[in-house]
């Protein structure tokens, strides 16, 4: 089955996950397809190295990272074989069926014109890349 891997910065599914998928595993980008209509625009793939780790799977979207390195990537089942799946299964095994937790969407919070962090109010401009202050916002405890 495929999934689609979720953007933990902007909550959008570019990629999906490929045969070799395998949650258990730390992820690589052998693992990620970019899903059409984005192929067809042009848009570049993850490069197809077994040896590349997680810091190498971006988003094309938010330049946030699916996974840091050492953690799991958040999936989603896509959601026609998900209701297929569903239909076939008892309810009691439905529980692993679920790989991931979907994030919610980051609050845009903005002062005067800028984008800062709803948590702590750090700014957007005191990061060195837009990945940055996402990741910032993810993990900022305030």
């Amino acid at each position: 089955m495929k999934y689609d891997i979720i953007c933990p910065g902007c909550n959008q599914a570019y990629h999906e996950t490929t045969d070799s998928y395998d949650p258990n595993r730390p992820p690589n980008p052998t693992m990620c397809r970019l899903k059409e209509p984005y192929l067809s625009w042009g848009w570049e793939d993850l490069p197809r190295d077994d040896g590349a780790g997680a810091g190498s799977l971006e988003c094309p979207g938010c330049g946030c990272l699916y996974a840091e390195p050492g953690e799991k990537m958040t999936v989603r089942a896509q959601k026609e074989a998900f209701v297929d799946k569903l239909l076939k299964q008892d309810p009691v095994d439905m529980a692993d069926s679920y790989t991931g937790v979907e994030p919610l969407k980051p609050e845009q919070v903005q002062v005067n014109g800028e984008y800062v962090c709803p948590k702590c109010g750090k700014p957007e401009s005191a990061f060195k890349s837009r990945s940055g202050f996402v990741n910032h916002k993810r993990l900022c405890k305030g």
